[in-house]
C-alpha cells in the first residue's frame, strides 16, 4: 500500500474542491477552468467578496480562513504518485521534545487524624520534633564491695649449696726444645816429640788421646708456654631451698570514692533525616545545671549520611546530619552527652 504525507483536516475542503476542478480523467458533465499564467480561480462569499478558496495557474491552493477555523481531530492524507486523498494509515507523530524541569518540591503538609486501620499505605511525612524534656532522676549506684587486702611476700627461701669444683683441664703440650749451645773450643796441640835416628820406616804410631772437652754452651732459650687446657664440666646444681611460709593477711585498706553517681549519660530529642539527597537534621543533648558536659557522641543507624559531633558551650553536645545520596527511606538520629557534677 502506498503511504500518504500527512496535511491537517483544515484543507479538506480546498482540496477536494480543487480534486473537482482539476480532476485528472474528465467527464461529459465535469467544469473546467483553464487559467493563464499568474491568474488564479476564486470562491467569494455573497456580497461581502471575502475569498473562501483561490487555485493558483501554478497549483497552490489557498484557504484564507483556515488560520482561524475550528480544529480538527482527523489527518488527511494524499498519495504521493497521483494527489488521491484519503484517511492516514499511520496519523503522523512529532519527535519527542526534551523533558522539562523537575518541578519545586512543594511543602511538607501537617499530619492528619490517625484513620481506621487499613492496608499499609506509604510512610507519611515526619511530624515536628519535640521540645526535650526534663532529665530523669539519676537512680543510685549499689555500693561496691570490699576488696581484700594483699598479703604480705613471703621471705626469699634459703639458696641452694654450691655445685663442686669441675674436674681439672688437661695438661696443655710441651713447649719446643731451645735450640743447641756453641761448640766449645778445641783442646791445645800437645808438643812434638824428639825426631829419632832415621831407620827404617816404622810401622804407623798409635792414635793420640783426645783433647780436653770444651766448656758447656751457653743454655737455649726457653720455649713458650703451652695452650690453656679444655675447661672441666660444670658441677651439678644444688637442689632448691623449701618455700618461706606465706605472710598473714595485711588489714582491709578503705574502700575508695565511686565517681558513677557524678556522672551520666542522656539522649536528646532525635532528629528526622529525610531520604533524599541534602536532607539534614540536627539533635542536642543538653545537661541540667548545675552539671556539665564531660563528653558525647551521636545515635541511631543510617547509611549515606555524614555527621558532624561537637560540644556547644560547657552543657550541650550537637550531632548534625547531612544526606549524600538518596535512599527509600529517612532515619532518626540522635545527640548524647555525658553530664557530670563539678
Amino acid at each position: 500500500m502506498t503511504t500518504y504525507p500527512s496535511v491537517s483536516t483544515s484543507l479538506v475542503l480546498s482540496v477536494a474542491i480543487s480534486c473537482a476542478i482539476w480532476g485528472v480523467s474528465a467527464r461529459a458533465d465535469d467544469i473546467e477552468a483553464q487559467l493563464a499564467n499568474g491568474d488564479g480561480f476564486e470562491i467569494n462569499s455573497q456580497g461581502t467578496n471575502v475569498v473562501r478558496l483561490r487555485v493558483n495557474s501554478d497549483g497552490s491552493v489557498l484557504v484564507p480562513a483556515l488560520p482561524a477555523g475550528a480544529i480538527e481531530d482527523q489527518y488527511l492524507c494524499f498519495d504521493t504518485t497521483s494527489g488521491q486523498l484519503g484517511r492516514c494509515l499511520t496519523p503522523p507523530t512529532g519527535a519527542t521534545g526534551p523533558a522539562g524541569p523537575a518541578g519545586a518540591t512543594g511543602a511538607t503538609g501537617v499530619q492528619g487524624i490517625m484513620g481506621a486501620t487499613g492496608p499499609v499505605g506509604p510512610m507519611g511525612t515526619t511530624g515536628a520534633t519535640g521540645s526535650i524534656g526534663p532529665m530523669g532522676l539519676t537512680g543510685s549506684t549499689g555500693s561496691t564491695g570490699l576488696t581484700g587486702a594483699t598479703g604480705s611476700i613471703g621471705p626469699i627461701g634459703a639458696t641452694g649449696a654450691t655445685g663442686g669444683v669441675g674436674a681439672t683441664g688437661t695438661t696443655g703440650n710441651i713447649g719446643p726444645t731451645g735450640s743447641p749451645g756453641a761448640v766449645g773450643a778445641t783442646g791445645a796441640t800437645g808438643i812434638q816429640g824428639l825426631a829419632g835416628p832415621t831407620g827404617a820406616t816404622g810401622s804407623m804410631g798409635t792414635t793420640g788421646g783426645f783433647g780436653p772437652t770444651g766448656l758447656m754452651g751457653v743454655t737455649g732459650v726457653t720455649g713458650g708456654v703451652g695452650s690453656t687446657g679444655a675447661p672441666g664440666s660444670i658441677g651439678p646444681t644444688g637442689s632448691v631451698g623449701a618455700m618461706g611460709a606465706t605472710g598473714s593477711t595485711g588489714a582491709a585498706g578503705p574502700t575508695g570514692a565511686s565517681n558513677a553517681i557524678n556522672c551520666s549519660w542522656i539522649t536528646g530529642a532525635p532528629a528526622t533525616v529525610g531520604a533524599a539527597m541534602g536532607s539534614t537534621g540536627s539533635s542536642f543533648a543538653i545537661c541540667a545545671a548545675p552539671r556539665t558536659v564531660a563528653a558525647g557522641g551521636c545515635e541511631g543507624f543510617t547509611s549515606v549520611a555524614i555527621a558532624r559531633s561537637q560540644v556547644i558551650g560547657t552543657d550541650s553536645w550537637q550531632c548534625f546530619f547531612n544526606r549524600i545520596v538518596t535512599i527509600g527511606n529517612s532515619n532518626d538520629l540522635s545527640a548524647q552527652a555525658y553530664c557530670c557534677l563539678p
